[in-house]
């Protein structure tokens, strides 16, 4: 179970159908101050509405279902989607997200990334996995059965924004010291052989390709000499992207 230790914790009664979340979706919804009661009518009425989070214009937040839970506020995506509805003063296509709800939303949809392994990109379909608006697909579409702007044409100007501090707040990856056994120098495994694995997972997850071993002996010896693993990881990406001298 996943609750978002910033938010102020509301449960909506009954939510017991368990996700895997691969998913962001945003909202905006016209009602102040808070949603739970207007869900709670929904719920009462056995109509399936509701959303995860809702954020306040002054950036403060309210969760209402478990994040590994369901929540029907996405049609086709509910069974993956995490739900955040954000509060305006009944005009998202004139008023903006405000700077503390940016600010408040980014680190919401960081922590759903890091807690649920979101991807840290545009969905680049509606069941593709990643951030997204509720009317990115259209409306109607597989996220609204309805013709809606949710959340809003202004708001829709500052959703690549969001996506961009969100990918930057990516963790880099852990430099790999674990110890483990080795047949020929029995004991905890050296910095040289911890470095060698790093080196080789780069090129599994960047390059997409074995190492040569020049560029395998280059990117150790950079590691060895007290480089950062960051450091190494970010040239290393700036040599691939940049392809063959």
């Amino acid at each position: 179970m996943a609750r978002y230790p910033a938010a102020t914790w509301r449960p909506l009664a009954d939510k017991t159908t368990l996700i895997v979340p691969t998913t962001v979706i945003l909202h905006s919804a016209v009602t102040p101050g808070g949603a739970k009661s207007l869900f709670g009518h929904f719920s009462k009425a056995n109509v399936p509405l509701e959303s995860h989070f809702y954020l306040r214009m002054d950036g403060t937040c309210e969760q209402y279902v478990d994040t590994a839970q369901r929540a029907d506020a996405n049609n086709k995506a509910n069974a993956f989607a995490i739900s955040i509805e954000t509060e305006d003063n009944g005009r998202p296509d004139l008023e903006p997200w405000t700077k503390a709800q940016l600010d408040a939303l980014v680190a919401l949809v960081d922590w759903c990334c890091t807690t649920h392994k979101i991807p840290r990109r545009q969905a680049p379909t509606w069941n593709g996995g990643g951030i997204g608006y509720h009317t990115m697909f259209g409306a109607p579409s597989p996220w609204t059965p309805v013709v809606k702007t949710c959340p809003g044409k202004a708001r829709i100007a500052q959703f690549p924004d969001v996506v961009k501090r969100v990918v930057a707040l990516e963790a880099p990856p852990v430099f790999p010291l674990s110890p483990i056994e080795d047949d020929d120098m029995p004991g905890p495994m050296t910095e040289a052989k911890a470095a060698g694995d790093f080196v080789l997972d780069l090129y599994d997850r960047i390059a997409g390709k074995p190492p040569d071993p020049a560029g395998y002996n280059y990117w150790l010896g950079l590691l060895l000499d007290g480089m950062s693993p960051a450091t190494v990881t970010q040239n290393f990406a700036a040599a691939v992207a940049a392809g063959p001298a």
